[in-house]
């Protein structure tokens, strides 16, 4: 999650544990958004192949089959955003400095 994403994250009063959570790589105390957390990463280290486990995870955690493809969408658009990003050299904008971060 990126100075941009975690900007947009505050402003919807996403809840600022679960964007700590993710910036930092850990678990999210809501096991929903974890679920969430947890299939999304899967899905961008197995590169579009998770685990059946993974999936049926998800859904025990009270998504639907559609929400699979919903971060499948997302995971997509992130990426062609990113690359784009790269190579025009993007920075980010002064409103969003205060968000701004490093991998761990």
């Amino acid at each position: 999650m990126h100075g941009a994403h975690s900007a947009r994250s505050a402003m919807q009063k996403v809840d600022a544990q679960a964007v700590d959570a993710i910036r930092a790589r850990r678990r999210i105390p809501d096991l929903k958004l974890e679920a969430l957390r947890r299939l999304t990463v899967q899905i961008v280290t197995a590169r579009g192949r998770p685990s059946r486990e993974a999936l049926t995870a998800f859904i025990e955690a009270g998504y639907g089959e559609a929400q699979i493809l919903e971060v499948v969408f997302g995971v997509g658009l992130k990426t062609i955003a990113d690359y784009i990003n790269h190579i025009a050299g993007t920075k980010l904008d002064d409103v969003f400095a205060p968000f701004a971060w490093s991998k761990p």
